[in-house]
């Protein structure tokens, strides 16, 4: 009898719990973290020549706005998250070498396509985060040149999940998408042929 006590309320406390707003995550590709250093070094881009580029819009074109439902709820963004990762690219593209200019003869649109999580809890919970971006480039004619796509996700399991963990999967899950961005050598190729 005691057993079966224990036992429930170790499957009562775990799980997870959310509340809103969830905090707009954000991202962290600075120069320091190993992974983004490494990619910077594989691409190999960051020369004497300055190469310009702008972003002139990105759009929040997911289905659904919210980052996660749980049983029947929503838990959405205490913000618009459009700027935290347009930021995020162009910190990252600055560091490799490029300079963001409105007068760029090459500019970008990005889509964030996906920017969510799904949760599983069974014996303990699992929170799959995941991220999509589409980026189009055009030339001076504003012909589109070039398209790409880029995703990444992430996964933590544990026996109770809150929102700062909500927020470290989403964020892991941008943070890779935002890497294949610069890993992307046809991409790199376009910008620099401008």
């Amino acid at each position: 009898m005691m057993y079966k006590l224990i036992f429930l309320l170790l499957l009562t406390s775990c799980g997870a719990s959310f509340s809103n707003p969830v905090h707009v995550p954000t991202l962290n590709l600075s120069s320091s973290n190993q992974d983004t250093q490494s990619s910077y070094k594989e691409v190999d881009l960051i020369s004497k020549d300055k190469f310009t580029y702008y972003i002139r819009s990105i759009e929040d074109k997911r289905l659904n706005k919210n980052f996660i439902e749980k049983k029947g709820e929503s838990y959405y963004s205490d913000a618009d998250i459009a700027p935290v990762v347009r930021e995020s690219i162009s910190l990252t593209l600055e560091k490799m070498g490029f300079v963001r200019s409105k007068d760029s003869p090459v500019t970008l649109r990005l889509f964030v396509t996906n920017w969510s999580a799904e949760l599983k809890e069974e014996m303990s919970a699992t929170l799959t985060a995941k991220a999509k971006i589409s980026l189009e480039v055009f030339d001076p004619t504003e012909k589109r040149v070039y398209k790409g796509e880029y995703s990444g996700s992430s996964e933590l399991e544990g026996p109770s999940l809150n929102n700062e963990d909500l927020r470290a999967m989403l964020s892991s899950s941008m943070e890779q998408a935002i890497k294949q961005i610069i890993l992307d050598k046809g991409l790199i190729r376009v910008l620099k042929s401008y």
